[in-house]
C-alpha cells in the first residue's frame, strides 16, 4: 500500500486489530442458555461472526449461518438485549489484540503522522476504545 498523500488511515476493529471471537462466543452462549436453547462451540460461533450483533444473534437463534428469516421479532429483540448487555459487561475476558497491532498504530501515528481512526459495526459508544487496551 502506498501511503503518499494520505492523511487518515481507518482500521476495522474486530478481526483486524483484535480477536474478540472468544468473548462473542461467551456472550452468545450466555444468551442461548438464558433462553434455554442449545449452546455451540466457539469454533461454530466464530463462523457466524460478521455483519454485526443483530445478525449474529439471529444466526445463533437459528443454529446455523443462514439465519431463519421467520424468527419472532420479540424473541430476537429480547435475545439481542441479553447478548449486548452480557457482552458489554464481559469485554476483554478473552479478547486480545493481535500481535503488533498496538505497536503499528503508535508507529503510524507518531512516525508517519497519520490521523488514525478505528471503525466498528458495533453499536456506537459501546467499547471500541476500551478494547484496544485489552
Amino acid at each position: 500500500m502506498k501511503l503518499n498523500n494520505k492523511k487518515v488511515i481507518i482500521f476495522d476493529l474486530d478481526g483486524t486489530l483484535i480477536n474478540s471471537a472468544p468473548d462473542l462466543a461467551s456472550a452468545v452462549n450466555h444468551m442461548l442458555r438464558s433462553l434455554e436453547r442449545e449452546t455451540f462451540s466457539e469454533e461454530v460461533i466464530h463462523g457466524w461472526v460478521g455483519n454485526g450483533a443483530l445478525v449474529l444473534v439471529k444466526r445463533a437463534l437459528s443454529g446455523q449461518r443462514n439465519a431463519n428469516e421467520n424468527l419472532d421479532n420479540e424473541l430476537v429483540e429480547h435475545a439481542l438485549d441479553v447478548f449486548l448487555n452480557f457482552y458489554a459487561q464481559n469485554l476483554c475476558n478473552a479478547t486480545v489484540t493481535y500481535p503488533n497491532a498496538v505497536y503499528t498504530l503508535h508507529a503510524l501515528r507518531e512516525k508517519a503522522q497519520f490521523a488514525l481512526s478505528v471503525d466498528s459495526i458495533n453499536p456506537p459508544g459501546t467499547h471500541s476504545q476500551y478494547l484496544l487496551g485489552c
